[in-house]
């Protein structure tokens, strides 16, 4: 198993009087903090979900004492008493069977919106009062004309959300989609010439800001009429080289356009005609490298708080408050206590999977979650098979003799 996972990744966090919650992004865990002394404990895991599941959860959202956990590549809305620990599951699918992502979600006229990475799930709903949920396959009706089949994927990064109106780019091309929710109706914009790949979004008053795949330039849409305008990063900042999505985040907050790069560890805004400098990175900060979360991106979704930008750790070592007056961040790191990878995650996660995988003959593959030796020690510590191999028979003969 892989012990740098005791190091937390996670898309969402609610305070709540002297705790925090979160939803661990590398394993299947509810997580409490105390807020004074910093401490971390496992509270539980989440039913009805795969254990080792990646990202479960996208956002996290408070209502009255229940904080509500958005699905990611959870099968469900799990929803959490604040004062028992008590937790229901509501099945958000309603009958659609389309593999695809929650990207987003957004809480708007007592609702929960999610946004789905795919067409063959639907934008979808939820009462926060009595967990109603709706569907509407109308806002992606009519997407077809450039959506080829049910499993392309339409979203990959965090919207602009404000007032019922929702914009995103359309993945890997130069789409820009408006979903309008109080009309209940979607507009495709071509924002950008052909061949531009954007990958982010973020909308101040009537300009929509747009990133791009393998470039640091920024390109401004003007929604009124149509115009573009493009922000290149000043030559002095001398950005770190990457390729992809170069930008981790776009945001819009406070009157300013902030960009967090994948690669660089200084922080840009737009400011006047150019891509600047905003601020640096906290002292300590750094990619996680060492295991599955290297490939992502540092940071999925954002908060806004007044002042602050909040953005969640996904490949970043530490949750990121940007104050956005004073022009600066602070960082914070969460880790499992010492030894919790070789007690409670060993007894609670490795071992069941073993057990199960063994019991049922599955061929099992080292992966980050279990390796050669966390296999063996199950197998000498746990009466997994029905009868013990007889000591007489040579070992060959006698595991070929089991798997009959």
């Amino acid at each position: 198993m892989t012990k740098s996972y005791s190091l937390l990744s996670f898309d969402g966090l609610i305070d709540n009087g002297k705790e925090s919650y979160l939803s661990s992004a590398c394993f299947n865990g509810l997580i409490e903090i105390d807020r004074e002394s910093g401490s971390v404990r496992m509270i539980n895991k989440f039913p009805k979900e795969n254990a080792f599941m990646y990202l479960l959860h996208h956002k996290l959202c408070k209502h009255g004492n229940k904080i509500i956990f958005t699905p990611d590549h959870a099968k469900n809305i799990h929803v959490m008493d604040m004062d028992s620990n008590d937790m229901i599951c509501v099945d958000f699918k309603g009958g659609y069977s389309g593999a695809a992502r929650c990207i987003d979600s957004y809480v708007w006229d007592n609702r929960l919106w999610l946004f789905f990475s795919n067409k063959g799930m639907p934008v979808t709903s939820m009462d926060l009062s009595t967990y109603e949920i709706r569907h509407y396959p109308e806002l992606t009706e009519s997407l077809e004309t450039i959506v080829k089949d049910e499993d392309q994927v339409i979203f990959w990064a965090e919207l602009w959300k404000d007032r019922g109106q929702a914009y995103g780019v359309f993945y890997d091309s130069g789409y820009l989609v408006h979903i309008d929710l109080t009309c209940r109706k979607t507009e495709i914009i071509p924002a950008v010439p052909e061949g531009k790949r954007m990958t982010g979004a973020a909308v101040a008053g009537e300009t929509a800001y747009l990133t791009e795949r393998d470039s640091y330039e920024v390109t401004a849409y003007s929604l009124a009429d149509g115009s573009t305008r493009t922000y290149a990063p000043e030559h002095s900042l001398n950005l770190a080289k990457g390729t992809g999505y170069v930008y981790s985040n776009i945001v819009a907050a406070n009157g300013k356009i902030l960009l967090v790069p994948n690669f660089d560890n200084r922080i840009l805004c737009i400011k006047d005609d150019r891509i600047a400098f905003f601020c640096h990175m906290p002292k300590g900060y750094r990619d996680i490298e060492e295991d599955g979360r290297n490939s992502w991106r540092r940071f999925y979704s954002t908060q806004r708080c007044g002042n602050v930008l909040r953005l969640f750790p996904a490949k970043a070592n530490m949750l990121l408050d940007i104050d956005l007056k004073e022009e600066k961040a602070e960082g914070r790191s969460y880790k499992m206590p010492s030894g919790w990878m070789d007690t409670g995650y060993y007894r609670d996660y490795v071992t069941p999977y073993v057990r199960e995988s063994a019991r049922d003959a599955q061929c099992m593959y080292e992966n980050d979650v279990v390796n050669l030796n966390d296999y063996i020690r199950v197998l000498e510590s746990d009466t997994v098979y029905p009868r013990p191999i007889p000591r007489t028979e040579q070992n060959g003969r006698a595991i070929w003799r089991l798997f009959q």
